[in-house]
Formats: C-alpha cells, sequence, structure tokens
C-alpha cells in the first residue's frame, strides 16, 4: 500500500529533486479563451432566422394543401351531386364522324312557330304592305306541312315576292267566305304548300284581334303549289259574324283589316278590309282557313 506521501503521487518527486519545474508553471498558468471573430454570433442568427422562416413557409404550405384537399372532397361529396363520369377511352380502330349526318337530322326549313306577334307593316306590292320584321306565326294558321318542292319550282314563295288580294266575298248564314289570291310577282317561279296564318288586325300599329285562323282541315291535305311569275294561288277563309256570339262573351272590336303569313313564311301580307268586325276575346274564335289550292282548281 502506498503512503500518502509516496513520491510516485508526486510529480514533481519524479521530476527530482522535489522542486517545481518551469512546465508546471506554464500548465498552472490561467488560460484566457480567444474571443470569436466579429460578426459570428450575426450570422448565426441570421442562419437560425432563415431556418425559422423556412419552417413557417414549409407549414402554411402543407396547410393550404391540406385545405384544398378537404374544399374538393367536400365538392365532389355533396349530397345529390352524381358521381364524376370519366370520358370513355378513345379507340384508335374507331370509324370515322359521319359530320353530315346532323344536317341530315336537321329540318332544312323550320315551321313558324305559333303565338299572336305584332309584326310591323310595309308595302308589299298591290296588295297591301308586308312586315320586315320576323315575327311568330300565329297558332292554327300558316307553316303548312312542307312536303318538298314541286317540279320547276326554285323554292318556296317568300313574302316579298307575292301580291295579296281578295279573289272573291260570298255571304252566307251568320258567315262571310273571302277567297284570297297570292300572285308571283317574282321572276321565279316558286311553290306554295300548307295553310296560310291569317288574324283580324286593328289601329295604325296592327294590334291583333282574337285568335287567329284555324285550320280547316276537312278541305283536304296540303299539296304543293307551283306558281310561275305573275302565277296564282288562292285559299278560302271562313269568317264568322262577331254579332253570333254575346257581346259579353265576344268583346266586339272592328278590324281594318287582315294580317296573312304565306305557308311557310315569318314575314306578314296585310290586307285592307274595314267591313270586318273581330271579338277581341281570344276564347272565340272567328276565323278559319283552307290549305292554298292553284286558282281554278277544286
Amino acid at each position: 500500500m502506498t503512503s500518502p506521501h509516496d513520491p510516485h503521487d508526486d510529480p514533481r518527486a519524479a521530476a527530482g529533486g522535489g522542486e517545481p519545474s518551469g512546465l508546471d508553471g506554464l500548465f498552472a498558468a490561467p488560460v484566457t479563451p480567444l474571443p470569436p471573430p466579429a460578426g459570428t454570433f450575426a450570422a448565426v442568427r441570421r442562419r437560425a432566422a432563415a431556418r425559422r422562416r423556412r419552417r413557417v413557409v414549409a407549414a402554411g404550405a402543407a396547410t393550404a394543401v391540406c385545405v384544398a384537399g378537404a374544399t374538393a372532397v367536400v365538392a365532389l361529396t355533396r349530397p345529390g351531386d352524381p358521381p364524376p363520369v370519366s370520358a370513355p377511352p378513345v379507340s384508335r380502330s374507331s370509324a370515322p364522324v359521319d359530320e353530315d349526318a346532323s344536317e341530315r337530322g336537321s329540318p332544312s326549313r323550320a315551321e313558324a312557330p305559333s303565338g299572336t306577334g305584332e309584326p310591323s307593316v310595309e308595302a308589299s306590292g298591290t296588295g297591301g304592305p308586308a312586315s320586315s320584321d320576323p315575327a311568330p306565326e300565329p297558332s292554327g294558321g300558316g307553316g303548312g306541312q312542307e312536303t318538298g318542292t314541286a317540279p320547276g319550282a326554285s323554292g318556296v314563295c317568300g313574302s316579298d315576292q307575292l301580291d295579296l288580294s281578295i279573289a272573291a266575298t260570298e255571304g252566307a248564314a251568320g258567315s262571310v267566305y273571302l277567297t284570297l289570291r297570292f300572285t308571283n310577282t317574282g321572276d321565279a317561279a316558286c311553290t306554295m304548300t300548307g295553310y296560310p296564318g291569317v288574324s283580324l288586325v286593328a289601329g295604325d300599329g296592327g294590334e291583333q284581334i282574337g285568335a287567329p285562323a284555324e285550320r280547316a282541315e276537312t278541305d283536304g291535305a296540303p299539296v304543293p303549289v307551283a306558281l310561275a311569275p305573275d302565277g296564282s294561288a288562292v285559299t278560302d277563309l271562313r269568317v264568322t259574324q262577331a254579332a253570333n256570339h254575346p257581346a259579353e262573351d265576344c268583346d266586339p272590336t272592328p278590324a281594318r283589316g287582315l294580317r296573312v303569313y304565306p305557308p311557310d313564311e315569318r314575314a306578314a301580307l296585310y290586307l285592307p278590309d274595314d267591313a270586318l268586325t273581330g271579338c277581341a276575346d281570344e276564347d272565340v274564335s272567328l276565323l278559319s282557313v283552307a290549305p292554298v289550292r292553284a286558282e281554278g282548281g277544286s
């Protein structure tokens, strides 16, 4: 066992003589730490601040992605909305689309819709003014069934090439029968097919009186009528006297003439006739019209 004063425990004894050496003084001297280089702490703070900003930006971006995803899920799973349908895959071996199919499936000429529009009127030959603005055709009136163009005709007779006149008038018990004549004033042949649209009008603006003419389908089916230049077609119009109906049901109103839409046309012709009286109540029907026919035919 070694004693507390064993020379092996004393470094000075080991060095010899028991006297302190120069190394003892060197190691015993106090150590003064070197100061860090200038700007070190500022650089550390900047790097720490940059790391914090990157963490904040990353957290914000993650939050935005989560919110957007949740919104999309909610929008896709709202009650009542049908599930999304994906488009079918496109086959490279598919047959080419027939671009003419849609054209063949659509009519070449739309039949004029029903309505009671009031087109403005302007001169159209000796038969009276014709409307320059398209107007809906009265229900039950013209726009007859289009059956094609008759041989030798160039197309449907337009309002701007037709003259309208009264060919004959005949009275009967409680009614007046008017034969309306359409004359082709153009340079080319044309065709008329079906029922004209006819209504009584009053006032300077041609306001319609009551209901338009109904179709007299008992007079036979419409047939194409070819009109050469200066050729004519006729139709029969029956006008029931307003006095046949109680005044409280009819509301009698003096008329100034007839507004007539040729078959398959949206521009009207105007025929003055102040001898007619209409019923303002649209529930009372006074007019009925037959399909056009060749003049002189049955």
